[in-house]
């Protein structure tokens, strides 16, 4: 009879750690799924901010590019008055030279 109740109080014990465990594997199982959804959210948030990044990059390619063209636009307009002045004079001379 004792042999038959040391059975019965180890089964117990072992039902009683089975449930444990189980417990403590379903703890661990709900951290996981939670680690889960939180690295899922900071990659998404991740994505986003690359995107956002990107966009920030091509607008400023863009106004970079608009800055050049005006940049050349500029610089052609320059040496076009700087043709200009120069046949002026020149034709000035000429004139001078002529009128003399």
């Amino acid at each position: 009879a004792a042999t038959v109740e040391r059975l019965r109080g180890e089964a117990v014990e072992g039902r009683q750690q089975a449930a444990q465990a189980e417990e403590t594997s379903r703890e661990a199982l709900r951290r996981a799924e939670a680690a889960e959804v939180e690295k899922q959210r900071a990659v998404s948030e991740l994505e986003q901010q690359c995107q956002r990044l990107q966009a920030t990059i091509q607008d400023q390619v863009s106004v970079s590019q608009a800055s050049n063209r005006d940049l050349s636009s500029l610089r052609t307009a320059a040496a076009n008055a700087e043709r200009s002045e120069t046949s002026s004079q020149e034709l000035v001379g000429r004139l001078t030279a002529e009128g003399s």
